[in-house]
C-alpha cells in the first residue's frame, strides 16, 4: 500500500509542477522566472528528500554501519570488524563537494552551469580507484587451516544455536496439543 501511496503522491506533484508551469505560459512570464521558479521547486523537493532520508538515518531506518568499509566477506580486523576502505571514503567525499560546489555554482549563477571536462574526468578516476579497490577486495586468500577451524566452530554454534530455537517453537507448538487445547 506504501508504494502505491508514493506513486499517487508523485503523481499529484508532478500535475502541479505541469500546472503551474502551464500558468506560467500563458500567463507571459518570462523564461527566466519560469526557470527560476523551477530551480526554488526542484531545489525544494530535493532538499525535502534530503531531509526524509537524514530522518531515517537518525531513527535507524536507514543504516550507515558498513559505507565507507569493506564488505564483511572483504579484509576485516582481529575483532572480525570490516577495514576502512579509503577508496570508498574518498568517492563518497568526492561526490558530495563536486555535487556541492555545482549546488552552489548554481544558485550564484541563476542557471545550471557547465560541468568542465576535467572535473568529469577526475569523478571517474575517483569511481574507478573504487572499482578497482573493490575489485581487489573481493580477491581472498587461500583459507588457512587455523582458519578453516574457526570459520567451522563459527558455522557448528550457530547451527546450534538455530536448532535450539526450532526445538523451543515446536515445544511452544506442541504444548497446545497435549493440554488439549
Amino acid at each position: 500500500m506504501t508504494g502505491l501511496r508514493g506513486i499517487i503522491v508523485s503523481v499529484l506533484v508532478m500535475f502541479a509542477v505541469f500546472a503551474l508551469a502551464a500558468y506560467a505560459v500563458l500567463s507571459g512570464i518570462r523564461a527566466v522566472d519560469i526557470a527560476l521558479i523551477g530551480f526554488i521547486i526542484f531545489g525544494t523537493i530535493i532538499v525535502l528528500f534530503a531531509a526524509g532520508v537524514l530522518y531515517q538515518i537518525g531513527t535507524g531506518q536507514i543504516s550507515l554501519s558498513g559505507i565507507i568499509s569493506e564488505p564483511r566477506e572483504g579484509p576485516s580486523d582481529a575483532e572480525g570488524n570490516p577495514k576502512a576502505s579509503l577508496s570508498r571514503f574518498q568517492f563518497l567525499v568526492f561526490t558530495f563537494v563536486v555535487a556541492g560546489l555545482f549546488l552552489m555554482l548554481s544558485i550564484e549563477a541563476g542557471q545550471f552551469v557547465k560541468i568542465p571536462d576535467s572535473v568529469l574526468v577526475l569523478i571517474g578516476l575517483s569511481g574507478t580507484g573504487f572499482l578497482v579497490g573493490k575489485a581487489t577486495s573481493t580477491i581472498r586468500e587461500p583459507e588457512t587451516p587455523e582458519d578453516a577451524s574457526k570459520r567451522k566452530v563459527a558455522e557448528a554454534k550457530e547451527l546450534r544455536r538455530k536448532a535450539e530455537e526450532l526445538e523451543a517453537e515446536a515445544e511452544d507448538l506442541i504444548e497446545p496439543v497435549k493440554n488439549g487445547e
